[in-house]
């Protein structure tokens, strides 16, 4: 029979946090009562139970760079007392140097801005530098080349934007990049030709730019209108160079118009403008005015200035010499 040795084999690790048989503070017994003494080494290998003392100052151990510095990251509750810092969201933020301003993220950094303000990428202007009202034509209105594009934008710059066009008597065959070497700023030149609409409305040129996050676009519209003629003539019919030589004339696309004339011994009172805008009434100080072919306009085409030919509807006054004369057309 194997003799045993009455001495256990070294098994500290069974009885450590993880062991196989892991000793519990609480449940070890000691003979000393006083709570305010601790285990000490005894300088021998062993330990012994002797007074405990407060630690020393040690604060700068866990403050920032510290050797126990203390990670806020995931502590929870409120600080005590007001913090100064110079991070929102790990965002560095400048010190405040005016009143009523607000910390506003830029998309670079936080900064402090007037209330109100946005740091949204817009489109500030878009030009083609051509005017609002146009007078309707057939055919080219502009060559290729003949329109510079221009734009300025809001909390750019802008990354990338064209333009398209619509309304228009002929269709691109693709969008006007406006970033040629312009920071899709312009000015920026049309490549393809732009025709006339075939009717006269309205038509558009239209700015599409981003940032990267943000896309707006913005138009630039015309009108492009045909006109309308009125004055005082002998003539008790006109064709439409006549029409054309009348006294007044303006771009409009309306039959409504309050217009005053000086209707002198033998001379009528004329009024023409596109017929597809209606038959009009013909009123002065409120009473119907006179009208020769029993109120009917009679209808004469005109080809204007630009090559753009229509219908005319034409009102002559039944009577001449009507003298000075504001006739109200509705």
């Amino acid at each position: 029979m194997e003799k045993r040795n009455p001495s256990p084999r070294p098994h500290k690790d069974s009885h450590l946090k993880d062991g196989v048989d892991p000793l519990k503070p609480e449940e070890l017994q000691t003979d000393e009562t006083d709570s305010t003494k601790v285990l000490k080494p005894d300088g021998a290998g062993g330990t012994t139970w002797g007074t405990g003392s407060a630690p020393g100052a040690h604060k700068e151990e866990h403050q920032d760079g510290g050797t126990d510095e203390i990670d806020v990251t995931n502590l929870s509750g409120v600080l005590a007392d007001k913090q100064d810092s110079d991070k929102i969201q790990g965002e560095p933020i400048d010190t405040p140097t005016t009143k009523n301003t607000t910390p506003m993220y830029d998309g670079n950094t936080i900064r402090w801005v007037p209330e109100g303000t946005s740091f949204t990428f817009s489109i500030a202007t878009f030009s083609d530098a051509q005017p609002t009202t146009i007078e309707i034509g057939a055919g080219l209105w502009k060559a290729a080349g003949a329109i510079p594009y221009t734009a300025a934008y809001n909390n750019g710059p802008a990354t990338d934007g064209y333009v398209t066009m619509t309304g228009f008597g002929n269709a691109w065959a693709g969008n006007l990049d406006m970033g040629v070497g312009t920071d899709f700023e312009g000015p920026t030149v049309n490549t393809e030709v732009v025709n006339f609409p075939s009717s006269p409305g309205t038509a558009t040129f239209r700015l599409y730019a981003t940032d990267g996050a943000d896309s707006p676009n913005r138009a630039d519209s015309h009108n492009f209108y045909n006109r309308r003629y009125w004055g005082v003539s002998t003539n008790e019919d006109l064709n439409g160079a006549e029409i054309k030589a009348l006294s007044n004339n303006e771009l409009s696309n309306s039959k409504a118009k309050t217009f005053t004339v000086d209707a002198t011994a033998g001379n009528y009172i004329w009024w023409c403008y596109p017929a597809r805008l209606g038959e009009a009434t013909l009123t002065v100080g409120g009473f119907p005015l006179s009208l020769d072919i029993d109120n009917d306009p009679s209808t004469v085409s005109v080809t204007n200035d630009s090559g753009y030919t229509e219908g005319y509807f034409c009102y002559r006054s039944e009577f001449s010499g009507l003298g000075n004369t504001t006739v109200i057309s509705s």
